[in-house]
């Protein structure tokens, strides 16, 4: 497989297979190539949540004054889902080390999560706090959630396996209609190119691509999303840096009232375990994709936050 280049500033697209260990993925990924600015020993890496890919970083990655990486979990975007028996946080996170120890040459990383990736984060830094420069997440906290509580979508069931690639734009949107997305969800998803034309087809022929699953955000619900995982990784993380066995900083930036998912009583509670370890940043007039709808506010933070430490 292998996508085209973008007409980007200082963006390489790459796909990019790392050595497969047990059961972990060979994630795909877009690699900046950005070489300007002063922290040129600093290496950002940047994680997608539910129905996104690494596409919603690119924006972000052209304008960031140095190198950075964006993955394809798997299942989504041009990542394989493997076997969904396979699937856990735990192999989320082992997909993403082995992707960063591919990359980077084993030096720390500015670990960036939106909304579910900030749950993966979370985890990869309780579990490889040696990795980590400084963590973020990306509007999310760390409750318990049911697929019930993000109405927008609400998934039917459907035989076996979701099949991303159609053989037409018209059948590849009705199948995620069929799946329980709402028409208006997938017309966006077209809109911000989750649903293209299929690059990666490597027979030429013109196919239709989803970087959306939903096998993806059931699995997201059933092994992560509803879990206390996020609160134990919290607990992990601030036992680490109490004790002061690594020293990183954490930042929580939270979008508007009107776009955020995060629920103000966990983002508290996440201060209550973390304490001086936790900066929190709010944008009120942000959705919850902080970095597509305040990109520069969000730049801002992320060029603060590298500088810090680096």
């Amino acid at each position: 497989m292998h996508l085209p280049t973008r007409n980007l500033f200082h963006l390489l697209v790459a796909l990019t297979s790392v050595p497969v260990m047990s059961n972990t993925i060979p994630l795909k990924t877009i690699v900046s190539s950005a070489s300007k600015g002063a922290a040129g020993s600093s290496f950002t890496v940047f994680v997608h949540g539910l129905d996104s890919s690494s596409k919603t970083w690119e924006s972000t990655m052209e304008k960031l004054n140095s190198p950075s990486l964006a993955v394809d979990q798997r299942g989504s975007g041009y990542s394989p889902l493997g076997n969904p028996e396979d699937f856990s946080q735990n192999a989320l996170i082992e997909d993403l080390h082995q992707t960063i120890l591919s990359n980077t040459e084993s030096k720390k990383v500015v670990l960036v999560g939106h909304s579910l990736g900030g749950r993966i984060v979370l985890g990869y830094a309780a579990k490889h706090p040696d990795q980590i420069a400084a963590l973020i997440i990306e509007d999310m906290d760390i409750a318990e959630r049911s697929p019930d509580a993000h109405g927008a979508v609400q998934l039917k069931q459907y035989a076996g396996e979701f099949d991303r690639e159609r053989d037409s734009k018209e059948q590849l949107v009705q199948a995620l209609i069929d799946a329980g997305y709402p028409q208006s969800y997938v017309e966006k998803g077209l809109a911000t190119g989750r649903i293209e034309p299929n690059v990666a087809n490597p027979s030429g022929q013109n196919t239709w691509w989803s970087h959306i699953n939903p096998d993806f955000r059931k699995l997201c619900y059933r092994h992560v999303l509803s879990t206390p995982q996020g609160r134990r990784d919290c607990q992990r993380i601030a036992s680490l840096l109490n004790d002061k066995s690594f020293d990183f900083p954490v930042h929580v930036l939270v979008a508007g009232e009107d776009g955020t998912v995060c629920i103000e009583e966990s983002i508290q509670e996440m201060k209550q375990i973390l304490g001086d370890h936790l900066t929190i940043h709010r944008y009120p007039n942000a959705g919850h994709s902080i970095h597509s709808t305040e990109p520069d506010n969000f730049l801002e933070t992320m060029e603060s936050i590298i500088k810090s430490v680096f």
